[in-house]
């Protein structure tokens, strides 16, 4: 019995840097799968083809619309997404290197599954980056809640509906706009010590947030945008409400949402994780970034 014992756990030992080895030679592909409004899908069949070679797998989301694909050979891939009243998405030109996993997350909109999305995964643009710098005017005792923003160049944006609502004055508004034009230069000068401001002038920007919620601070990066000459701006974002897209349309010559939820609640609420970047995380992203241009 004891020998008996000895080879189950030997086997096992055995197997566990097996195993190791094994996904650290191949890849794996996962991610969530949701509707337009951001409610989680199960029951979406998931199929993940290799390119190179046509084989695949087919899944099925899970409770929490997740999907996980392990152990797949290293190459070309695409994923197709499927589910009964809604329109099958696809994303091409996936390539899995060793030991990597690749998050393919969809977002379905409603259609038949005749109608394809597809959306194809290329190399990243080849254009500099750089940081248009905004805060937000927060409400006194709601900090999260803009009442409006500041941003470079003198730039100030009013969230009249909000001041309203919360019966801010003049001088308080007045007040927390200055503490915030205080914060804002000194970020500015940390910042452009290392990245000087580029010149926008007749280029197209694209102005990218991790999520809106009242539009405040995206409507100031846009005014930043425009005061510098930009041909044209186009507001990207994976998160925000409908009604705060509609209003960006007006001010951006394109806004890109990926999920536009009602009722939405703060832009934290989409994220399992969704802690603050300080300075100096973004001055090393932008030496980063510089780097590679220069390459």
């Amino acid at each position: 019995m004891l020998r008996a014992l000895a080879a189950v756990l030997l086997t096992t030992l055995l197997a566990a840097p097996a195993l190791a080895q094994s996904q650290a030679a191949n890849g794996s592909i996962e991610g969530t799968i949701s509707d337009s409004s951001g409610g989680i899908l199960p029951g979406v069949t998931v199929t993940i083809t290799n390119t190179d070679t046509g084989l695949e797998r087919s899944l099925v989301t899970n409770a929490e619309g997740q999907y996980r694909g392990l152990l797949l050979t290293l190459g070309h891939y695409k994923v197709d997404a499927e589910l009964q009243g809604f329109k099958k998405a696809e994303q091409t030109g996936i390539e899995l290197r060793a030991g990597e996993t690749a998050t393919i997350n969809f977002s379905l909109s409603v259609g038949t599954v005749s109608e394809t999305v597809t959306v194809t995964a290329e190399s990243p643009i080849a254009a500099p980056l750089d940081v248009i710098v905004v805060r937000k005017v927060g409400v006194p005792g709601q900090r999260e809640l803009a009442m409006g923003a500041v941003g470079e160049a003198g730039i100030l944006v009013v969230n009249d509906d909000v001041v309203r609502i919360v019966q801010a004055t003049q001088a308080e508004l007045d007040e927390v706009a200055r503490r915030e034009r205080d914060t804002l230069e000194r970020s500015v000068h940390d910042i452009r010590a290392v990245r000087p401001r580029l010149d926008l002038r007749g280029c197209a920007a694209v102005i990218v947030d991790d999520g809106i919620a009242t539009g405040a601070t995206m409507r100031a990066a846009v005014r930043v945008a425009r005061a510098d000459s930009v041909e044209s701006v186009i507001v990207a974002t994976p998160v925000a409400p409908p009604s705060v897209v509609t209003d960006l349309e007006d001010e951006a010559d394109a806004v890109v949402c990926v999920v536009q939820p009602e009722p939405f609640g703060s832009v934290g609420r989409w994220y399992r994780h969704f802690g603050e970047v300080g300075d100096d995380e973004v001055i090393d992203l932008l030496r980063a970034a510089m780097a590679r241009t220069s390459e």
